[in-house]
């Protein structure tokens, strides 16, 4: 859960995070964030359980975006610059870190994040496009894994 603060800078002030997965109880939690806050953007990976948590979300009226953020960005101007949309949401998220624009209120999971965030993966491919590499890769180059930071860099695209 985000905040924008006065400031203009972007506070991470609560994780909804779970050691096995309940749809149920993730579904009432999007239904009472969305009802307690005016402006809550859900995030949503609509592929495997995702699909059962989009029709929960549909049939209750609750706006979603889809996630997706292995397929291939939008524009041309991105598609020159981003291996593909995680890619992108990364580099935007880097960005609003150098530009002190983004902070962790949330002690929720805090060395997790931070050891997530210092150490995410990324270089310029064989096309000059900026990368990090995929589940397939790091799982094959045994790399920590990125949940918690490609929850947050999605707030991050467009």
């Amino acid at each position: 859960l985000f905040r924008l603060s006065s400031k203009g800078q972007i506070e991470l002030i609560d994780i909804p995070y779970f050691k096995e997965f309940d749809l149920n109880r993730m579904f009432e939690i999007i239904k009472v964030l969305n009802e307690k806050y005016q402006k809550i953007r859900v995030i949503l990976n609509c592929s495997g359980t995702g699909i059962i948590l989009k029709k929960l979300l549909e049939k209750c009226e609750i706006h979603f975006e889809n996630m997706n953020l292995g397929s291939p960005c939008f524009s041309q101007n991105d598609r020159n610059k981003y291996k593909n949309r995680s890619a992108k949401a990364f580099k935007k998220f880097q960005d609003c870190i150098l530009d002190s624009k983004f902070s962790i209120k949330s002690e929720k999971k805090h060395k997790r994040i931070i050891k997530e965030l210092i150490n995410i993966p990324h270089y310029i491919n064989s096309s000059g496009k900026y990368a990090i590499p995929t589940l397939e890769e790091r799982i094959k180059l045994e790399m920590q894994d990125l949940n918690l930071a490609l929850t947050i860099a999605a707030c991050f695209i467009e």
